[in-house]
């Protein structure tokens, strides 16, 4: 299951074949709780969603990357329902298994980066990133850039 607050996000997730997709509002409303819940969003309220989802007795684990400088998350609710809280840091090596496997064709992209834009247009590809219009913004030197 993918969750994710934007509905066309959540679209595009099952476009690429995730089973179940839901809002963040859906994850809060689990009755019995999921045993385990990856937060790989790098969002306290992210994480904090993920505690408050997860059963008495489960885990999270924390992949995406938070602040150095400390979040909020309800401890109290890590206590009360003795969770195992695990972290998880990413991209150790996966970048050149991913590259091989996309270079041999073996996993496409087609559909992932939906904006592409050239250098020159780098303030443009910004506000598209963050006002979250394109699923993958991508900026390039060249003729390249926009294929």
């Amino acid at each position: 299951e993918v969750v994710e607050p934007d509905a066309a996000r959540r679209q595009a997730a099952a476009n690429w074949g995730v089973h179940l997709t839901a809002s963040a509002a859906a994850l809060a409303e689990a009755e019995e709780g999921y045993d385990a819940v990856i937060e790989a969003a790098g969002s306290e309220a992210a994480l904090s969603d993920a505690i408050r989802s997860v059963r008495r007795g489960g885990c999270v684990v924390q992949v995406g990357s938070l602040s150095s400088e400390g979040s909020r998350i309800p401890a109290y609710l890590v206590m009360t329902k003795e969770l195992d809280v695990r972290g998880s840091f990413r991209f150790v090596g996966e970048m050149e298994a991913v590259v091989r496997l996309v270079s041999e064709g073996k996993v496409g992209l087609d559909g992932l980066v939906t904006s592409r834009w050239p250098l020159d247009k780098v303030s443009e590809a910004f506000r598209a990133a963050e006002e979250r219009t394109e699923l993958k913004v991508s900026v390039g030197f060249g003729d390249r850039s926009m294929a």
